[in-house]
């Protein structure tokens, strides 16, 4: 009796994951056809990528409803917004969170510190992948496309 109690409370969160992990998928499959308008532009060469994005998205839309499923996790998720959209927190906040964003996201001023070769790499690294993904999802959803307008000139 026991054992059939725990395995609900176990599968009831697993539930509602696959649902909002299949909900995300649809809507990814839904921007898809919609963006490549009717999939008439979308590439069939790139459907390797579309395939693993879809996967993608629905793994990371399990994966992250059932971590802020448990109680501890929902806490600090609902206790940081509160204190994020606070009138007083943002007024102290405005000028910190761009600041924040630069040093720790975009330039990434935390590696400099050790060495300025290493912190050049590092940024070709980083501004590669994330200039690379922001080319490829739109190529592989159809939101993007080249057509050849001479032999020598695409046109996006």
């Amino acid at each position: 009796m026991e054992r059939n109690i725990k395995q609900e409370r176990g599968s009831r969160p697993r539930l509602s994951a696959l649902v909002v992990a299949l909900l995300a998928t649809a809507i990814l499959i839904v921007l898809i056809v919609v963006g490549s308008r009717g999939l008439r532009d979308f590439d069939a060469a790139l459907i390797g990528y579309a395939v693993s994005s879809v996967f993608m998205i629905g793994a990371l839309a399990y994966r992250y409803t059932l971590w802020i499923g448990r109680p501890p996790t929902w806490r600090y998720f609902k206790a940081g917004w509160v204190n994020f959209l606070s009138l007083r927190n943002f007024r102290r906040y405005t000028l910190l969170i761009p600041q924040a964003w630069w040093t720790d996201i975009f330039a990434q001023t935390f590696i400099l510190k050790r060495s300025f070769l290493r912190w050049i790499m590092h940024m070709c690294i980083f501004w590669g992948v994330i200039i690379s993904l922001m080319i490829t999802f739109p190529l592989t959803f159809g939101w993007l496309r080249f057509t050849l307008v001479s032999p020598a000139q695409y046109q996006i």
